[in-house]
């Protein structure tokens, strides 16, 4: 799809990276897309502990598994259980990311206030 799109033609081309942040991962799927595509690095933000704990299941089962508010690295997928708020906050994620992806829709279709 899209996101595969995105991340090959930032592979082939200048910088040579794809970055990915995604903002409320849920069940970490779009982390997984990322890293399926070829991203080279792919963070997610998630508050709920209980969606990490699937998201960290999710990833591990495909191959891919997750560091828990770890450090990326070239072999690993991270996912930070903080709000999107407080990584918009750390300037140590400021700047890093040359993607960002959300699927913001929940089960109800309304529960994310959109």
């Amino acid at each position: 799809g899209a996101l595969r799109r995105v991340v090959r033609r930032l592979l082939a081309g200048s910088p040579g990276r794809a970055d990915v942040f995604e903002i409320g991962s849920g069940t970490g799927l779009l982390l997984l897309f990322a890293r399926l595509a070829g991203a080279t690095s792919a963070v997610g933000c998630e508050p709920d502990e209980a969606m990490c704990d699937v998201a960290k299941r999710v990833a591990a089962d495909n191959g891919f598994p997750l560091a828990a508010n770890g450090v990326s690295t070239e072999a690993a997928s991270v996912l930070l259980r903080q709000p999107f708020e407080a990584v918009l906050q750390d300037p140590t994620q400021q700047g890093r990311y040359n993607v960002v992806v959300a699927e913001l829709m929940d089960d109800t279709g309304l529960g994310e206030r959109i």
